[in-house]
């Protein structure tokens, strides 16, 4: 399990001025921020995050930053609201890659 897996984004928190970085700072602050509290949206939070830690794959990673995004901007915690949350969105990487494809020099077909 890696808790030290960091988040798809770093999400920027308006009090106090914390940043979350990471599987473990996010289950951190979910843990103290709502020791007392119940709802579909944190226990999907939770259950994202430790999926993420089990499995550190990307589409997981994608996951419990979007869900831990989600509930966060519900709760009004966060300083700077996250992107629109959209399942089928482009990561900042994904447009890289795509304008990367795009400029990557054409070979000639007797260069190949």
């Amino acid at each position: 399990m890696s808790w030290d897996t960091p988040l798809e984004r770093p999400l920027l928190l308006k009090s106090p001025s914390q940043t979350l970085t990471t599987l473990r700072e996010a289950a951190d602050f979910l843990l103290q921020r709502f020791a007392n509290g119940r709802s579909a949206m944190l226990a999907g939070a939770i259950e994202d995050l430790m999926k993420a830690a089990e499995d550190p794959q990307p589409s997981k990673i994608r996951a419990a930053s979007r869900q831990l995004g989600r509930l966060l901007d519900e709760e009004r915690i966060l300083a700077v609201p996250p992107d629109r949350f959209d399942d089928g969105a482009e990561t900042a990487s994904d447009i890289e890659r795509r304008i990367r494809r795009m400029f990557a020099p054409l070979r000639s077909p007797s260069a190949r």
